[in-house]
């Protein structure tokens, strides 16, 4: 109470009374005076009486809230250990339909609390998945999960995928890109991933929950994200390690005979683009077509060792990241 309210209230148990043209307000909203009588006069009530019947009802109020917060809270407990288990008894399990997908994936990446690990490959992401990602993907990053994100070098050259790039890593988010082939990766704090069960596959996913397999995937990952180039908000052209890289991968499917088409594929780039590497390669070894600069690469072993290519020779664009 203010300093004028307790001195009224002190002077009122002094006369035993108090006109009330004198009695603040304050005092009848918390029974420390009776109602106004016929005479217009109030009296004084005790505290401990105006406590008890004042905070009762609230106090009864609140009780009942709290009780019905405890019992839904154990419900909630309830349903937790019961997904945990019906996931962690399989540990593996192809789900079907693509909006079932996206659910599912939806609802473990909003539950993310510690770190958020993706693999997207095929360069630039569509404007209208990365619309919809991307206020989830905020408000993680203001609840300050960790959220890294690997693409192939294609989507540095994809305005839309740099401006959305730009804005998360503003956030606090990471991104990194690299020339290598990889499948896609979605995994949420080391509890749940979603892989695709083949290249070819089409509406269908993985969800990982075996310790042993999730302790593999998060490996793959990292090993792929030490070797990979961070995304920077301030560039303005791609790194000159990036360039070479992408040559280096470039004369190694040449090598092998594979088309611009093929090869625009599994680096997530445009058809354009890997015909204008092409044709700065074939200039600078004086050669005529691909198959003469393929044949002039291998036999001047401009190339390292040849590996397995792991990407897949299509990739779903409209997979949410």
């Amino acid at each position: 109470m203010c300093d004028l309210a307790i001195e009224v209230y002190r002077t009122a148990v002094e006369m035993g009374s108090l006109a009330a043209q004198d009695c603040p307000v304050c005092l009848v909203q918390l029974g420390l005076v009776t109602a106004a009588d016929d005479t217009g006069v109030h009296h004084p009530v005790n505290p401990d009486v105006a406590e008890a019947v004042t905070l009762a009802p609230m106090n009864e109020k609140v009780t009942g809230q709290l009780r019905a917060i405890s019992i839904a809270a154990e419900a909630y407990d309830d349903a937790r250990r019961a997904r945990r288990s019906a996931t962690e008894s399989v540990g593996l399990r192809l789900v079907e339909g693509q909006e079932r997908i996206n659910a599912l994936i939806d609802d473990s990446v909003r539950s993310c609390a510690q770190q958020l690990r993706t693999a997207q490959p095929g360069g630039g992401r569509p404007s209208a998945t990365l619309e919809k990602v991307q206020a989830r993907n905020m408000e993680l990053l203001n609840r300050g999960v960790r959220q890294r994100t690997l693409y192939q070098h294609g989507a540095r050259t994809d305005s839309v995928t740099r401006t959305y790039m730009r804005e998360l890593i503003d956030r606090g988010a990471e991104f990194r890109t690299t020339v290598e082939g990889f499948q896609r990766l979605i995994m949420c704090d080391d509890e749940v991933a979603f892989v695709p069960p083949s290249p070819e596959a089409r509406g269908q996913c993985l969800v990982v929950t075996d310790k042993g397999m999730l302790w593999y995937l998060a490996r793959v990952f990292e090993h792929t994200w030490e070797r990979a180039q961070p995304v920077s908000t301030v560039e303005q052209r791609q790194p000159a390690e990036i360039v070479s890289s992408l040559e280096q991968r470039i004369m190694e499917f040449l090598v092998r005979g594979y088309t611009e088409d093929s090869i625009a594929r599994r680096l997530g780039m445009s058809r354009r683009t890997i015909a204008t590497y092409i044709s700065r390669m074939s200039t600078r070894l004086g050669t005529s077509s691909r198959a003469e600069l393929g044949y002039v690469i291998a036999r001047r072993g401009l190339v390292d060792a040849l590996v397995d290519d792991p990407s897949p020779d299509e990739v779903d664009p409209e997979a949410e990241p």
